[in-house]
């Protein structure tokens, strides 16, 4: 069968976006499981939306070989017409799916990344947004295969149906879980600048960071897009042509939402592969005030002290920069542990976050 435009856009998008997609996935777990050896259920949660969204891409390719994208009076032949409305329907489900759980790897991996700096209220709030887009993401699986009963009637018109729902309806859940979707991802987007801010860091490297992190709000705009596309969604006369251009939009929301997370996790093997350095200082506290700043101070003292009482001996500090390592894996938060005891003898609470690096030193 010859492919249209929209059929070759449709499978272009589901291809090259699928395929940066898996590349980042597989290069992810690679640094994760093989180079740190430290995965975590934000890993394996990514896992579970690829899997979901390779599923979702594979059931829209089927259904455009059997007709997604042309006129359905166009499609000749009563069993391709059959076969791409039951794939048409089941598409969207797996693809509702991996983007929940997308998010749910971007909120475990800022709470493995931030540790004991995350705050309650913090946690709290994501876990919400979690909850409601996990709810709501259920709705609209129900929506979409729940359409008519029994689900077959949707796709094989010579099963009778013994009820539906009105497509107004099937509308405003689709709508209220994209335009939810968006908020979501706005948030978790702009969350990077929360969390990186306030770090004592060169302001070019900070902006960095946070671009880095935060292109996650990238997914905002596509899901933006994808919910004013939901306006063809009543046209359940004519499916394989109205739904053309909501299952592109699915598609992509999907595959730049596991693009986009997995961009911070790969960051420390091209900094490996290509032996990109850059300087850092030892301590970065999430907020700069006095109290941290006499965190800081004292670390200084507790970890690069090296006895000022015996003056005839002469110390320096010097930084290996061939061994220093910059990825933002290696920056974790500072801990009770790692806190320097305070003036009352027990051990320091403040937060922030402790770059490792590797020092030598010699005495003279």
């Amino acid at each position: 069968m010859t492919l249209n435009a929209v059929q070759k856009t449709n499978l272009s998008v589901t291809w090259i976006l699928g395929g940066l997609a898996t590349t980042t996935v597989f290069t992810r777990m690679y640094v994760r499981f093989f180079q740190q050896q430290k995965p975590g259920w934000d890993d394996y949660a990514m896992i579970l939306c690829w899997c979901l969204a390779a599923t979702s891409a594979s059931l829209a390719s089927t259904a455009i070989h059997y007709g997604l994208g042309v006129d359905l009076n166009d499609i000749r032949n009563p069993a391709d017409r059959v076969n791409a409305l039951k794939y048409l329907t089941l598409a969207p489900s797996p693809s509702i799916l991996s983007v929940a759980v997308g998010k749910i790897s971007i909120v475990l991996f800022f709470h493995r990344l931030l540790d004991v700096s995350m705050t309650r209220s913090l946690s709290v709030m994501l876990w919400i947004l979690i909850f409601i887009t996990v709810c709501l993401s259920l709705a609209a699986v129900v929506a979409v295969l729940a359409f008519c009963i029994p689900t077959v009637s949707i796709w094989d018109k010579t099963v009778p149906p013994k009820s539906c729902m009105a497509p107004e309806t099937q509308l405003r859940i689709g709508l209220t879980q994209a335009s939810f979707n968006a908020f979501t991802d706005f948030v978790l987007g702009l969350l990077p600048a929360y969390c990186f801010w306030n770090l004592q860091i060169p302001l070019r490297r900070k902006i960095g960071l946070m671009l880095l992190f935060g292109v996650g709000v990238f997914g905002c705009v596509i899901t933006s897009i994808k919910a004013y596309q939901l306006r063809n969604l009543t046209g359940h006369d004519n499916l394989t042509k109205s739904w053309s251009p909501i299952t592109i939009w699915n598609t992509a929301e999907m595959f730049v939402l596991i693009t986009c997370a997995n961009i911070p996790m790969i960051r420390s093997l091209f900094r490996r592969i290509f032996n990109i350095q850059s300087s850092a200082h030892a301590s970065y506290p999430l907020q700069s005030t006095p109290k941290s700043n006499s965190l800081s101070r004292r670390t200084k003292d507790r970890y690069f002290s090296l006895g000022n009482s015996q003056n005839n001996m002469q110390s320096s500090i010097s930084a290996s920069r061939g061994t220093r390592r910059n990825s933002v894996d290696r920056m974790y938060p500072l801990t009770r542990q790692d806190s320097p005891p305070n003036s009352g003898g027990e051990m320091g609470s403040e937060r922030g976050i402790i770059k490792g690096t590797e020092f030598s030193v010699s005495i003279s």
